[in-house]
């Protein structure tokens, strides 16, 4: 969770200062993903997809990079790290990638199978609300 106190995010932008907790890690990923993104020039799907792949190999993002070796000194573990970038990339897209996603929707049209995956859950909900009712 990026969502520190405001104190804390500050300490961690300090490299001397030890990132010992699971919300440090997704912080530091988390700014590294949007530091890319805000400084990219280029806000399209194709950045979005190399955050996603520097979850996997985060050497492919010189921002996610530099946390990698960081944490990596301070000893934290290759399933932690690869937990914290993963959390950080869930909160990126739910926030950033569905966002930019609406938009080409809106721009360029929806899928069929989509429409039609829409209807058959909201079918399913009403099946499930007049179950309750009764």
């Amino acid at each position: 969770m990026p969502y520190l106190t405001s104190e804390r995010k500050k300490e961690l932008k300090t490299p001397s200062v030890f990132p010992d907790k699971e919300g440090d890690w997704n912080f530091l990923y988390s700014k590294a993903y949007l530091d890319f993104w805000n400084h990219s020039g280029h806000q399209r799907y194709h950045n979005i997809h190399k955050i996603a792949k520097s979850v996997l190999f985060p050497e492919l993002i010189t921002e996610v990079k530099l946390v990698e070796d960081r944490l990596i000194a301070e000893g934290i573990s290759p399933v932690d790290r690869t937990i914290a970038r993963e959390c950080a990339w869930l909160e990126f897209y739910n926030r950033i990638g569905t966002f930019y996603e609406r938009i080409a929707r809106t721009k360029n049209g929806d899928l069929k199978e989509y429409k039609v995956a829409i209807k058959r859950l909201e079918k399913l909900v009403q099946e499930f609300y007049v179950g309750v009712a009764q």
